[in-house]
Formats: structure tokens, sequence, C-alpha cells
């Protein structure tokens, strides 16, 4: 049953249109009786076809009104949903619509994400600073502001410097970050185009496993920790 009303709400099920209606085959004119063998074959013959063409049309007939039913059925669970889960006030607003109709009304009104939720998702993603701790977490979290944004918003190759970026560095010569060298070496050949965040992020989980994996987790860098600059 939840699979007819998805498949209305989403319009993979449409109503029957109005010119999908059957039309009736025309009834053969009435021939007078007659003597004539062949007249009389003819309007036999038509009369025929006429019986035939009317068995098709009232099979036509009978699954266009089956198809109509089982949309109306399945429209109305649908309206019956919404009418329950929304509030009286947006109900008012689309209690007159199809349920498909209803569905894209209420996603055009309220699924659009606003300017400044796409600008805040851009502005984390950019101020966003890894410290030296696992950075899975904090990769998870970029990921999650980059993923939200609109599609092209940022391209994956944008994506990937502005990650790369945020990587802890310093410019102390004494000491060396540990993404730096490792980096460096991995991307010395790639040019920015080619730059995928499946590969960004699997190379900074593996330098930083290099690097400190082996640690017991209380000497492990702690959430926080950084480089002096």
């Amino acid at each position: 049953m939840m699979a007819k009303v998805y498949n209305v709400v989403n319009g993979t099920t449409t109503k029957p249109a109005d010119t999908e209606v059957p039309v009736a085959p025309t009834k053969p004119a009435e021939i007078a009786a007659t003597t004539d063998s062949t007249v009389a074959l003819r309007s036999q013959a038509m009369w025929q076809q006429y019986n035939i063409r009317m068995s098709k049309y009232h099979h036509l007939v009978s699954e266009y009104n089956r198809r109509n039913a089982n949309w109306n059925d399945a429209n109305s669970q649908a309206m019956g949903i919404f009418n329950r889960a929304l509030d009286i006030g947006i109900w008012d607003q689309i209690k007159g619509k199809t349920a498909k109709e209803s569905w894209d009304w209420l996603k055009n009104k309220y699924a659009k994400q606003s300017h400044l939720e796409v600008l805040e998702h851009f502005r984390f993603m950019k101020d966003q600073r890894f410290d030296l701790s696992d950075p899975n977490p904090q990769i998870a979290t970029f990921m999650h502001h980059y993923q939200a944004l609109p599609d092209k918003f940022v391209s994956p190759a944008m994506a990937c410097l502005i990650l790369l970026s945020n990587l802890p560095l310093t410019t102390n010569p004494g000491q060396e970050s540990v993404y730096q060298r490792r980096l460096e070496t991995t991307f010395a050949g790639w040019t920015p185009e080619s730059l995928t965040p499946d590969e960004v992020t699997m190379q900074i989980h593996d330098v930083w496993g290099a690097r400190f994996g082996g640690f017991h987790p209380s000497q492990q860098p702690c959430k926080g920790a950084t480089y002096d600059k």
C-alpha cells in the first residue's frame, strides 16, 4: 500500500489524462432487409468488425477505470497522511491540490536552502582549522558541510585545496608538520583539478596513522593540540 502512495506522491504513478478516455467505435449504418447477397455479406462483416472493436473498447474502458480508481485511492491516502502530519495553516494551502502537487509545493517552499545556510556551510569549510588529534572526526565535520552545499557550488578540486589549507602547519624552521613532507611528496606531480576528496582524506588518514597510529591513545595528540607558530 505504501509503495502505491509513494509512487503517487513522487509522480511515478499519474492520474490517467482525459485524452486517454477510450472512444467507442461508431456503429455501422443500419441496412434495410435486402435480397442482395453482396450487400448482406458486407453488412454482416461490418457488424462483426464492430463487435470486435466494441469488445476491445470495453477492455480499454475497464483498464482506464481501474487505473483511475487506483490513482484516486492512493492520492486520497497520501492527502490523508498530509492532513494528519501538517499544521492546519499549511494544510489549508494544499488541500485542493493532488498529492504530487502538494509534495512539490512543500519541497519548493521548505526544502530550499537559504542563502544564509549556504554561506554558513561555506564559511565553516573555509575557517575550520584542523588540530593534531585524530583527523577522522575533523574530516567528517568538513565533509558534512561540503556535502550540504548545493551541487557544483564548490568543485571537488576546490574542496580539496580548502581541506589541505586547513591542516596544521608550522613556520618554525626547527619543526616540521606531520603532514607537510608527506603531502608535498604525494601531491607533487598532481594538478589541483585532479584532486578528489576521497583521495585527499585517505592521504590525511594514512599520514596521521603512520605518525601517531602506533602510540597508545593517551600518548596521541589530544584535541586542540597544534604547533607553536
